[in-house]
């Protein structure tokens, strides 16, 4: 019994930590993709991930469609900056707080 109580926690913990962030990290795992992986393997910058995710989606469902396009297309432009930061781990965290500052003033 107790390992089949060990094996479901362990189970459990894997899926947690595979979708730490805001996506699903498996198969960035897999792929050995940065800076996806960091994202998944740093707590501090999976929170900020889940906190962009979520100011992003608030912002795109209240803002009138002609400025969520805009957002959307910042996003975007956002997003090729944060991947030029490959797997450096702070590069990934500065990213973050800049947009997430850019984002406030929305």
């Amino acid at each position: 019994m107790r390992l089949v109580a060990t094996t479901l926690l362990l189970l459990a913990a894997g899926t947690v930590a595979a979708t730490a962030a805001g996506f699903d990290c498996r198969p960035y795992y897999s792929s050995r993709t940065c800076p996806e992986i960091v994202i998944c393997d740093t707590p501090q910058i999976s929170a900020q991930d889940d906190q962009m995710s979520r100011v992003y989606r608030l912002l795109m469902n209240r803002l009138p469609a002609s400025r969520a396009v805009q957002l959307r297309d910042d996003q975007r432009a956002w997003l090729d900056e944060r991947n030029s930061c490959g797997c450096d781990a702070n590069c990934v965290v500065n990213a973050y707080d800049r947009r997430l500052g850019e984002l406030d003033r929305y």
